[in-house]
């Protein structure tokens, strides 16, 4: 009685294990390369995306003037092409592997709404 127990005790943790295994086998993994691991852009110019968000402004590239654009430029890498879209989707993005930063920028108490700033950028 004592010997079957503990058999299945042994085929309930042997079924575990493995399901466990099987389990963690399938399920993807994701891979963070060093070149966009912690780049987290547009945080670092947050109050000027802040006064462009509030202006209506929607899509802007690198040509759109404004000082969040400047600064912008001057963190991304050379040659790195990019777009700043609040609340949309961009119309296009170049057939290459674009890498998105996003950034939710809350209202206050009186304006509970918010808005969705997504930072496109990609080599050129």
């Amino acid at each position: 009685m004592v010997k079957k127990a503990f058999i299945k005790t042994m085929e309930i943790i042997l079924v575990a294990l493995l399901t466990s295994i099987f389990v963690l086998s399938i399920l993807p993994t994701q891979v963070v390369t060093k070149a966009t691991a912690g780049k987290h852009y547009l945080i670092k110019v947050e109050d000027d995306i802040r006064a462009i968000a509030v202006s209506g402004r929607r899509c802007m590239n690198e040509s759109a003037p404004g000082a969040a654009i400047e600064e912008l430029k001057e963190m991304l890498p050379p040659g790195t092409g990019f777009q700043v879209c609040i609340d949309m989707t961009p119309e296009a993005l170049p057939d290459k592997r674009v890498s998105v930063d996003n950034l939710f920028i809350a209202g206050n108490i009186t304006n509970l709404t918010y808005n969705h700033v997504k930072l496109y950028y990609w080599s050129e």
